[in-house]
């Protein structure tokens, strides 16, 4: 799995809810994905 850290910004939640709008299973991924930036440095 690729791990990427987005900003905590709203261009963050903007591009998340476009993901979602398209594919949901894809934002769930990503959202998993990068929770684990986060915790995982």
């Amino acid at each position: 799995m690729i791990r990427v850290i987005f900003p905590r910004s709203s261009a963050w939640t903007s591009l998340q809810s476009r993901i979602a709008a398209i594919n949901p299973a894809t934002a769930g991924m990503a959202t998993m994905t990068m929770t684990m930036a986060y915790i995982i440095p």
